[in-house]
C-alpha cells in the first residue's frame, strides 16, 4: 500500500482525486487504484489517501498519454463534483516570487500571463464538456507489465469545453522527434 500525504490546504484536491479514481475504475479506464477504505482522512490538517502499490513501471510515451486521454475524452462528463479547469493555477504567484528571472523577462511573463488569462476567459464554445486529467504528461502515465495506467489525478477537472488540444500538443516541442509524437497524439485523441 502507498500512503500519500498531501500539503495542508489540499483537502479538496485529495477528495476530488479519490472521486476521479473511483469513477475511472467504474468506467474501466486504466488508472491507479485506491485501497478500499473510507478516504481521504485528515492527519494534522493534511489529507491522506491510500493507494494500491504499483508493480515496477516506467514513464509512458506521448502515444500512451494520447491513447489514455482519448479514452478519458470518450466518456461523458461524470456525475461527480470535478470543479473547473484552471490552467493557470498559481502561475501569477510563482512569477511574483521568482528570484532567478530578470526583471524585463518577468515583466514580459506577467504580460503574457495576463493575455492568456483574458484569452482563456473569452475562449469560444468548442468540444462537448468532458473531464480532463489536468496534468497529463508521460511522467503521469506509467507503463507496467500489465499495461498503461493513469496516475496523479489530483488536478483532474472539467469540463474541457473549448479546449481542442491535449497537453502533449500544448507543450510546443522543440526537438526534431517531437513532430512525430505530436502527430501521434493528434491521431489518438482526435484533436488538433
Amino acid at each position: 500500500m502507498i500512503v500519500r500525504i498531501a500539503r495542508e490546504g489540499q483537502s479538496a484536491a485529495a477528495a476530488r482525486e479519490v472521486r476521479v479514481a473511483r469513477w475511472l475504475t467504474r468506467e474501466n479506464v486504466p488508472a491507479v487504484c485506491l485501497v478500499d477504505v473510507e478516504q481521504p482522512v485528515e492527519a494534522d490538517g493534511r489529507p491522506v489517501t491510500f493507494w494500491a502499490e504499483l508493480p515496477p513501471q516506467q514513464h509512458g510515451s506521448v502515444e500512451d498519454v494520447a491513447e489514455l486521454l482519448a479514452r478519458l475524452y470518450s466518456l461523458t462528463t461524470p456525475a461527480i463534483e470535478l470543479g473547473y479547469l484552471d490552467p493557470f493555477v498559481r502561475v501569477g504567484e510563482r512569477l511574483h516570487v521568482a528570484t532567478t528571472i530578470r526583471d524585463d523577462d518577468k515583466q514580459w511573463l506577467h504580460a503574457l500571463h495576463s493575455d492568456l488569462l483574458a484569452a482563456w476567459a473569452e475562449r469560444p464554445a468548442g468540444l462537448p464538456d468532458r473531464a480532463v486529467h489536468g496534468d497529463a504528461w508521460p511522467g503521469n502515465i506509467v507503463r507496467t507489465a500489465g499495461g498503461v495506467l493513469m496516475m496523479d489525478l489530483e488536478r483532474s477537472s472539467g469540463p474541457r469545453s473549448g479546449i481542442s488540444c491535449p497537453p502533449p500538443c500544448e507543450r510546443r516541442p522543440r526537438a526534431p522527434s517531437a513532430h512525430a509524437s505530436t502527430s501521434a497524439s493528434v491521431r489518438c485523441t482526435g484533436t488538433t
